[in-house]
């Protein structure tokens, strides 16, 4: 599990080292941009994880589970819920990431299990 963050003035974003090692990125490695960011997001999730984003900067709080095969290739499924700081008006944005997969994994094989019965 990890929290991010990113400036809506300066794009800047902010990764907690969960999300860095959820994402197969060593803590030194700097955040990278938006675009590569969505690259790593399976290609049949990218539509509603973009859908997503622009709802949460429009100030709704979206939470959405999807693929990604960040920088170290391995496939994962996660969780993130995105919120939006609101101050004098928005200024950022920021989320908590979940790594779901093996979760995901167990309900699939009991439902496979069940199935059988």
């Amino acid at each position: 599990m990890g929290v991010w963050e990113r400036d809506l003035e300066t794009g800047v974003a902010r990764w907690s080292a969960g999300v860095r090692r959820l994402l197969g990125l060593d803590d030194r490695d700097p955040v990278p941009p938006l675009q590569e960011r969505m690259g790593w997001v399976h290609p049949d999730d990218r539509r509603r994880v973009a859908d997503s984003h622009l709802r949460a900067l429009e100030g709704e709080a979206a939470d959405i589970t999807f693929r990604v095969i960040p920088a170290d290739g391995v496939l994962r499924t996660v969780r993130t819920h995105v919120f939006r700081g609101y101050f004098d008006r928005p200024r950022m944005v920021c989320g908590v990431v979940v790594d779901v997969t093996s979760s995901l994994e167990s309900e699939r094989a009991n439902s496979a299990t069940l199935s059988m019965f």
